[in-house]
């Protein structure tokens, strides 16, 4: 059965009520930066301005190294004059050989140009075709890969990397380098196609791309064509521990750059200028910070704030009290922030007090100031 409440009752209630807001009285969802559970702590800000994205360069065979699909240009001369000399381009094909004009096919992937010039020789002679030829190798064009990257880079769209260099470094490079909205992470699709059968196993940048048609590429190695899947990359880690040579790009794979689109932080309360703030990217942001950028605190006393922050898979937020004073000297205290935090400087009792005398004292010295 409810008893009836008398006035006397209800204004102790309201009394006790309007007490334990001004006291912080704790809830469920009420925390102090003590208390604050792990899975509400915000994460120190990672720039990816500020990696050394070098260490992620790779190592690659020499240039003058024949892959396939390589063009190359091939002079065979019989004799001194140069109206002897018969100059054609030919294509490496994917099983390694190029199919030369009179010669007929030579394997030539793997081979450096002056070890090509002599299988081309030792061809054409070993055919009955010349006694002495003189034979010239050099590269015409290298096969390219079509990358499309995507994301927090400068230009975004498709890029062409030579077959021999296409790594995720290069591919950023070639895409402008990192916006200033980049965030850490890096995701990688390889293209969904089958490695040929015929890939030579002894190509060296079919081996770097997990093209040969011998052995499943490693997992941790970044494949070309014929991977079937998607690599998810922490870039802080990975320049930290050098892993490049993990990154090999093939024709068709997509790079996507994490793009940081932070919620604005938003100020309230008992400050000089009240409202949303952009959410810098790369930077902690912490309670002392956000009132700064509000224009600090409108009333001497207040030192009472609350941070709101949303709770994953909560309809309430998570409310955390922070004393500025203690702040001011304890790390802990001033509570590192995330994108779409709350900053409430509260009102006290202390706030109101003073507020009033200083309305008094403006009253009183106004009213003064006008008699005389």
């Amino acid at each position: 059965m409810k008893l009836p409440q008398s006035p006397k009752v209800k204004t102790i209630c309201l009394i006790v009520g309007t007490l334990c807001l001004l006291s912080g009285c704790q809830s469920p969802n009420h925390f102090t930066t003590k208390s604050l559970p792990p899975q509400l702590v915000a994460k120190k800000a990672a720039n990816a301005q500020t990696l050394d994205l070098s260490k992620l360069a790779t190592q690659y065979p020499s240039n003058e190294l024949i892959g396939t699909g390589d063009v190359v240009e091939v002079t065979i001369a019989a004799g001194l004059g140069a109206t002897e000399a018969v100059i054609f381009p030919t294509r490496v094909g994917e099983d390694g050989q190029a199919n030369i004009p009179i010669v007929g096919p030579v394997e030539l992937a793997g081979m450096e140009l002056a070890d090509a010039e002599g299988a081309i020789a030792s061809a054409a002679v070993g055919r009955g075709l010349y006694r002495q030829p003189h034979v010239t190798v050099t590269m015409k064009r290298r096969r390219l890969n079509r990358i499309t990257v995507l994301g927090a880079v400068n230009k975004p769209g498709v890029v062409e990397l030579p077959r021999d260099s296409s790594d995720l470094l290069a591919a950023i490079v070639a895409a402008g380098n990192l916006s200033p909205t980049a965030g850490t992470h890096v995701e990688i699709r390889n293209p969904d196609v089958a490695a040929p059968a015929k890939l030579r196993d002894n190509d060296p940048i079919a081996r770097l791309s997990g093209e040969t048609g011998g052995s499943e590429p490693d997992d941790n190695m970044m494949a070309g064509v014929g991977a079937k899947k998607t690599i998810n990359i922490d870039l802080v880690s990975a320049v930290k521990e050098g892993r490049g040579t993990e990154y090999r790009l093939g024709d068709g794979a997509v790079v996507n750059v994490e793009r940081h689109d932070f919620q604005p932080l938003q100020v309230i309360g008992l400050v000089s200028k009240p409202g949303k703030f952009d959410y810098p990217v790369g930077k902690d942001v912490y309670v002392l910070d956000a009132i700064a950028l509000a224009g600090g605190v409108s009333s001497k006393a207040a030192n009472k704030v609350y941070v709101i922050r949303h709770r994953t898979n909560e309809s309430d937020p998570a409310v955390v009290t922070v004393s500025m004073q203690k702040a001011k000297s304890n790390g802990q205290e001033n509570l590192l922030l995330q994108p779409g935090d709350v900053v409430s400087v509260e009102q006290t009792a202390a706030t109101i007090i003073l507020d009033t005398v200083t309305q008094v004292i403006r009253f009183t010295v106004g009213g003064s100031a006008a008699i005389f």
